[in-house]
């Protein structure tokens, strides 16, 4: 092998730590089993998140603290887009904890926070792609 092509050839890391002291560890995790069906949770956090892209598309992620089928307490997350109307899923969400609201009013992150986070919710999942869904048009609040 020439001068040239060593240099050009990169060299096969194993799976593992890596050696960049800037890198993130994550450690892989057992997938979380979570059987199609009826559950309840408490919800944990509300976060204003931007996808694609270009960041182009606002979302609202909602995660859940629940239980899985082993008995271990675990966290799902939900999303809607960040757009709120008396017919958006967001909107509608938002009316079921009693919230009010007209078009023109404005609501910060730290409002919708309020009325969420820590409510106990009922709710139906479904396994889509090996991941726990929750359909969000099946959560209640109690």
């Amino acid at each position: 092998m020439t001068k040239e092509e060593e240099i050009g050839k990169e060299e096969e890391q194993p799976l593992g730590i890596g050696t960049d002291a800037e890198d993130d560890i994550i450690e892989v995790q057992e997938a979380l089993k979570i059987a199609d069906g009826a559950h309840s949770g408490i919800i944990d956090n509300a976060v204003h998140e931007t996808r694609g892209n270009e960041g182009q598309y606002d979302y609202l992620d909602i995660y859940v603290n629940t239980i899985d089928d082993n008995g271990n307490e675990v966290t799902i997350k939900t999303g809607f887009p960040f757009y709120i109307s008396e017919s958006s899923g967001l909107g509608g969400i938002l009316y079921k904890t009693g919230m009010k609201f007209n078009a023109g009013d404005k609501l910060g992150l730290s409002d919708i926070k309020k009325q969420l986070v820590g409510k106990k919710i009922i709710f139906q999942t479904f396994t889509e792609d090996k991941f726990a869904r929750i359909m969000n048009n099946t959560i209640k609040f109690e």
